[in-house]
């Protein structure tokens, strides 16, 4: 006599869905997601342009065109590299030296960019100084956190393993190359359920893994790809066979099935949707082709993402649960989404575009409340800085529409304001299950600076 056992089972709202509160039903696990955000400041949106620009821009006062002025133009370390007295107002020649250089340092390069120019009245000094584009000269290699964190523990090989046969399932699915599986489930308390699986059964024994390091694995192969919007949780379980005498166990094969939302299990719905975040990611590439400083690359998409989405809520003014609100394709289809939904898409654009970038969870406290919250560790040229895209756009709950800010934006470990507000769940813990958190990198003491 051959009797199917289910052992475990374990459904989670995706691994970004953060965890507030657990509610059991049997066996089956409801994570609840994220609240709004109503205490949110505006601002203003800094000059992202990056184009050489050898024009000579007015920033402070306005030239006396019938007055006589020295002109100074100089190198950004003070070298002046032009001087010329007794010059009209109307009539400011442009610069006719060598284009000016700065030299390399030990990780950037520069190439000119314009000219910023004062105007001291008082004086009667009119002043160009160089700017520059810097280059990040270290080659920089994307990393999988995930990944590499699996590397940490002493049964790294079946972990990798089993994150490479995860990956490669759930990137066939991605690309529309593989049909969800329906299937139902039959539970001891006489439920059922129905399930779409990606890729069937996983026979995880032959890993000789535990479904805690099961569990782990899956929650990281989530963590690196927020391409993979369609997860829906994971469900473990065994199939047994037993003496039909005894009752004693004599195989057992223990499996994974990543399961999906029904509104994703059609392969020619996730075509189209694979279509709109090609989209999405190429009018990015476009957006950054010119610019070769990484942190204002950064910046850039930062920009575009706020400026092209607001936070969803639904008609109660909650967060809406809708799990496009809560993946990639909320801002790119809807322009609208939650913090995970921001969260992800900033990490998919920036590693897109050759930029590291981790996802963060835990729990963030404004306005005087706590919440279940999802954030990004973004590295730029060598050093790790933590970003808020979320709570840096103010659309949400009547928030004002033209302004943008900055202040969770290329935070330091020793910025109070980020350090305060954002607190990372338990790093490492397998006891989170699905919603595990790999270590994180370590923050660089200061700010990032946008030059």
């Amino acid at each position: 006599m051959i009797k199917w056992i289910k052992k475990e089972v374990g459904v989670n709202m995706k691994i970004k869905k953060l965890l507030i509160g657990i509610l059991a039903v049997g066996s089956l696990f409801i994570i609840t997601s994220c609240n709004s955000i109503s205490d949110f400041i505006s601002g203003l949106i800094p000059d992202a342009n990056t184009n050489v620009n050898t024009s000579q821009e007015t920033k402070s006062e306005t030239i006396a065109k019938d007055e006589k002025y020295k002109v100074v133009w100089k190198n950004d370390d003070g070298t002046i590299l032009k001087e010329l007295t007794d010059i009209d107002g109307n009539s400011i020649p442009e610069y006719d030296l060598d284009t000016p250089t700065k030299a390399e340092d030990e990780k950037y390069t520069y190439t000119f960019d314009k000219w910023i120019q004062s105007v001291n009245n008082q004086n009667m000094v009119i002043e160009f100084v160089a700017s520059y584009n810097r280059i990040y000269k270290i080659d920089t290699e994307i990393t999988d956190w995930g990944y590499k964190d699996l590397q940490s523990y002493d049964n790294k090989n079946n972990l990798i393993l089993l994150y490479d046969e995860i990956d490669t399932i759930c990137n066939n699915f991605y690309e529309a190359k593989i049909d969800a599986e329906e299937k139902t489930y039959n539970y001891s308390d006489n439920t059922t359920s129905t399930e779409y699986l990606i890729g069937g059964d996983i026979e995880y024994s032959k890993y000789n893994l535990t479904t805690a390091e099961v569990k782990m694995v899956y929650a990281c192969v989530l963590l690196d790809h927020p391409e993979y919007y369609f997860t829906k949780g994971l469900i473990t379980g065994s199939y047994t066979t037993k003496d039909s005498q005894t009752g004693e166990i004599l195989t057992q094969t223990d499996y994974l099935n990543i399961t999906c939302e029904a509104e994703y299990k059609d392969k020619t719905t996730r075509q189209t949707y694979l279509g709109n975040i090609n989209s999405y990611k190429e009018t990015i590439k476009e957006l950054v082709k010119n610019i070769t400083d990484n942190a204002k690359k950064v910046r850039a998409i930062h920009d575009y993402i706020i400026n092209n989405a607001k936070y969803a809520l639904d008609s109660n003014d909650n967060p809406d649960n809708s799990s496009f609100s809560h993946n990639i394709l909320g801002i790119i289809i809807n322009k609208k989404g939650v913090c995970e939904s921001y969260a992800e898409l900033f990490q998919l654009l920036l590693i897109d575009n050759d930029i590291n970038c981790v996802r963060v969870s835990g729990t963030g406290y404004t306005g005087g409340q706590s919440e279940a919250h999802a954030w990004n560790y973004a590295e730029v040229d060598g050093d790790w800085y933590a970003f808020d895209v979320t709570w840096d756009d103010p659309i949400v709950n009547g928030g004002a529409t033209d302004q943008l800010k900055h202040n969770y934006f290329g935070c330091g470990s020793l910025n109070t304001e980020f350090k305060n507000s954002h607190y990372p769940q338990t790093q490492g813990d397998q006891t989170y299950g699905v919603n595990y958190l790999y270590t994180l990198p370590t923050l660089n003491k200061f700010d990032l600076i946008v030059l």
